[in-house]
């Protein structure tokens, strides 16, 4: 699940993706912050998620 948030903290986007999109997308060869720390960008999640919810 990723939730974005505004500045007050208030839900404004939902996404949620199968684990294994995730543990795939983290295994392609490519950023150092993914190959080596194990972090998905957000606009990476956003593309292998599905939104399930929008203010």
């Amino acid at each position: 699940m990723l939730v974005l948030i505004d500045a007050f903290f208030e839900p404004i986007e939902v996404y949620e993706a199968y684990r294994q999109e995730i543990e795939n997308a983290l295994r392609e060869p490519g950023s150092k912050a993914r190959n080596e720390r194990g972090q998905l960008s957000i606009s990476k999640f956003k593309s292998i998620g599905n939104q399930i919810w929008k203010a």
